[in-house]
């Protein structure tokens, strides 16, 4: 059978590639929780919108980034002409964000396709290989109740209104925590820093141990070390910063990671505030 399987990124695609060589994997590079997101009818429309940012998010050459959307976006307006379409997807926010983007677009661009979804409550690369193996079996037709749902959630995420984020059942189970933790994460204090920042609390840590530390109180760890780097990296720069660091700009990444950091007084009050309004 001719099918493409539409996954997370390089790591799922490769493992995917490895376990069935004649399927052709589509990884999409997007993290979708950062940057700008435009309301539009057409995929290539965003993918355009996103370019700049970001090729300037992962330092990558901006005529690298347009080539790269250009050909995922080919492949997948192609999707019309496989035998059979499956969306491989965590339950993290990362995905689930990446997961309402496409059958979004699958809905308007290829409204005649079926798609399959294949939805894991863990991360794919971290399960055991006979589960892995067993992923197709589990693959399930997408009902025209669970397209439409996706396609409201996916404007409300672009509109940053926020209904779907209080829903107890839902269509797709994992959508509703991923929009509340994408909720959580648009406030002025940023989640992912909180969870990052509280243990600043008890004494000075290095950056890596606060991305440690962030990763280990999500309940679905969504959030890589590039996209806390930029994070971070706002605060420590600001003019009138909640922490006291040696940063400075341009510096190393690895050595980013290895700086020091300590709460200012400003910062302490803003944490214990952050805290209570929880």
């Amino acid at each position: 059978m001719n099918r493409l399987i539409i996954t997370n990124g390089d790591m799922a695609a490769e493992r995917i590639q490895t376990l069935q060589p004649e399927v052709t994997v589509l990884p999409w590079r997007d993290v979708l929780h950062d940057g700008p997101l435009g309301d539009f009818d057409r995929l290539q429309d965003q993918s355009i919108h996103r370019a700049a940012f970001i090729a300037e998010f992962a330092d990558m050459a901006p005529e690298d980034v347009v080539r790269d959307f250009e050909h995922r976006d080919q492949v997948f307006l192609q999707a019309g002409s496989y035998e059979r379409v499956e969306l491989w997807f965590e339950q993290d926010l990362y995905d689930q964000l990446q997961l309402l983007q496409i059958i979004d677009a699958a809905c308007k661009q290829l409204p005649d396709t079926s798609l399959y979804v294949v939805q894991a409550d863990t991360y794919l690369c971290e399960l055991p290989d006979m589960e892995f193996a067993a992923l197709p079996s589990h693959a399930r037709l997408l009902s025209k109740a669970q397209k439409d749902y996706a396609v409201k959630a996916w404007a409300a995420v672009v509109s940053e209104d926020w209904p779907f984020a209080d829903q107890v059942e839902a269509p797709l189970p994992y959508v509703p925590s991923a929009l509340k933790r994408l909720q959580g994460e648009r406030q002025d204090f940023p989640l992912s820093l909180y969870y990052a920042s509280r243990p600043l609390l008890e004494g000075p840590m290095k950056v890596k141990e606060m991305f440690r530390a962030m990763q280990a109180a999500e309940e679905a760890k969504f959030m890589g070390d590039l996209s806390f780097y930029h994070l971070l990296k706002g605060y420590l720069a600001a003019p009138d910063p909640l922490f006291k660091s040696a940063y400075q700009d341009g510096m190393d990444y690895m050595d980013f990671f290895n700086l020091d950091v300590s709460l200012t007084d400003k910062g302490t009050e803003a944490l214990k505030a952050f805290s209570v309004s929880l």
